[in-house]
Parts: C-alpha cells; structure tokens; sequence
C-alpha cells in the first residue's frame, strides 16, 4: 500500500510540473505578444461598442477572398463570439446600405455606404486572420489600436509543443486543447480590466 501511494504521489508531482511548465510558457509567449504584437491608446472605451468587419481580401486577386467557398460573415460571426465571451467586449453589428438605381432607373451604383445598428463606438477591422485594427469613429476613423496574435514565433511554438505532449502523455482527448485565439482573449479581457 506504502508504494502505491509513493507511486500515485509521485506521479501526481510529475503532473503537477509539466501543468506549471505550460503555464509558464504560455505566460511567456502572452508577454512577448503584448510587448511586441499589441498596441492600444490609452483612452480605449472598454465599455463601448465594437463592431467586427472584415476588410481582408486576397492579394493576388483584389476583388475575391482568400478561398473561393470562404464565406467572411461567417469569420465576422467568429471574431464577434471570440471578442464578447473570451474578451469580454460589447459586440455590435453593421450592414450594408446600396443605392443601385439613378433617377433615369439605370443600373448602377450610386452609394455603398456601411452603417451600423445604433451608436457604436468602434470598428474592429479584421486585416488578417489574426491581426485587427481598431478604429475610433467618433474621432475620423483614426486608429487607437492593433492587435496581432501571432503564433509562428519561437514562445507560441514551445507553449504548443508541451501542450501537446502533455495531452498525448496523460492521454486526453485533442478536443480538449484550447485554441490559441481563446487563449489570447481570455488573457485580453484580465489585461484590459487592470
């Protein structure tokens, strides 16, 4: 009985190490992309609205997306749910308003402006798959702040490699991993509420 409980102790020492191990690394790799990758002005209204739109197009081709059955309200969809549940931001939306017929009830595009539903505050611009730009509306559209969740620098990488190990070495399901992008928010919604 002794050794099975020196056993059971030992392994649960073990866990508990390689656990501290990956929040260490994540930890570093949060750090480094708070110095280097995100920039916020210091008078950011936490409590307004944000409005996720995409301005993203493919290089090679200006007037497409990236892939042609790529649908981008659905990634709008996605940025919303990332920014209010792993965030904690106020998520508004937007549409699109077109006049397509001139007085002589031509077909042509006269206005395409976008609006929003009611008094937001901000535009966050999604430029990339994880890199947003924040645009003040009140104040011209000026910028006040970028962020950019980048994962194929040296911190991600190791963070990634024991978080891998650890579930293959315990056994647990790949399911159960949490992805990077909820991983970055929920860290967002401690730093901006300090």
């Amino acid at each position: 009985m002794k050794k099975l409980f020196i056993i059971l102790f030992f392994v649960s020492f073990n866990s508990l190490s390689q656990t501290k191990e990956i929040d260490e690394l994540r930890q570093i790799w949060l750090d480094e992309t708070w110095e280097y990758d995100v920039k916020l002005d210091d008078n950011i209204d936490w409590d307004a609205v944000f409005v996720p739109r995409i301005v993203m197009k493919n290089p090679y081709n200006p007037g497409t997306y990236l892939h042609r059955d790529w649908d981008p309200k659905s990634y709008e969809n996605a940025v919303s749910t990332l920014l209010s549940d792993a965030g904690g931001l106020k998520v508004g939306r937007y549409y699109e308003e077109k006049v397509v017929k001139d007085a002589t009830n031509r077909e042509m595009s006269l206005k395409n402006t976008i609006k929003t539903y009611g008094d937001e505050r901000y535009w966050v611009e999604i430029i990339g798959f994880s890199r947003f730009r924040i645009l003040d509306r009140q104040n011209d559209n000026q910028l006040v702040g970028s962020i950019f969740n980048s994962i194929r620098v040296d911190s991600y990488k190791n963070y990634n490699k024991a978080y891998d190990k650890y579930i293959k070495k315990n056994k647990l399901d790949k399911r159960r991993k949490r992805g990077n992008s909820t991983v970055f928010w929920e860290d967002f919604k401690k730093r901006i509420n300090n």
